[in-house]
């Protein structure tokens, strides 16, 4: 065997025990990260469960919830209007028997965006896709006639200005009434009779 053939044995044999001497260790680093997490989650749960006298002066922290901890957010089903809403709804049925009322409409099921450059139509996207008109009129073919919008105290006049202006560009009449002082059927049936 040749002195070359010796050397490269040596040279790979030893690189190979550096290999294996690395994966060791990072072998027992992990199996030392779980020991330590595992325990200190063991200690939170003990510490819940028991947590002794605590002085006035100390502040509680709460840890992060460990994967099988995590808290769980469960969904159930609930009424799609409020109350007032509701009322309004019903008042636009009776007023308008030959329209088609939808309530909490998504602008982007009624506004289009055009533009043929891509950031500039999801930067004009992302400002009518999480927004809702609380009615939308229209006639039998589902032509629009009119949005409705029923302001209480939440809605912000200057947030109102900029949905106006997005009705107006949309080329959609917007007609605004507060819900402390809302139409009923036979008003809203003169209204919209004006559009």
């Amino acid at each position: 065997m040749s002195i070359e053939a010796i050397l490269g044995i040596f040279f790979a044999s030893k690189a190979l025990i550096w290999i294996l001497v690395v994966m060791v260790l990072v072998l027992a680093i992990i199996y030392l990260s779980k020991s330590i997490s595992a325990k200190s989650n063991e200690g939170a749960r003990n510490a819940k469960r028991n947590p002794g006298p605590q002085r006035a002066t100390e502040s509680f922290t709460p840890e992060e919830p460990t994967f099988d901890e995590a808290p769980v957010a469960t969904l159930s089903a609930k009424k799609p209007l409020s109350k007032p809403e509701e009322i309004l709804y019903w008042r636009l049925v009776e007023a308008l028997p030959d329209h088609v009322i939808l309530p909490q409409v998504s602008f982007s099921r009624f506004m289009k965006v055009t533009c043929q450059d891509r950031k500039a139509y999801m930067a004009r996207f992302g400002q009518i896709s999480q927004k809702t008109v609380d009615y939308l009129v229209c006639d039998k073919a589902f032509n629009i006639v009119t949005a409705i919008e029923l302001d209480d105290r939440s809605h912000k006049t200057e947030d109102d200005r900029k949905r106006d202006e997005l009705f107006k560009e949309a080329g959609i009449r917007i007609i605004r009434w507060n819900v402390g002082n809302m139409p009923n059927a036979k008003e809203i049936h003169v209204v919209i009779q004006e559009v």
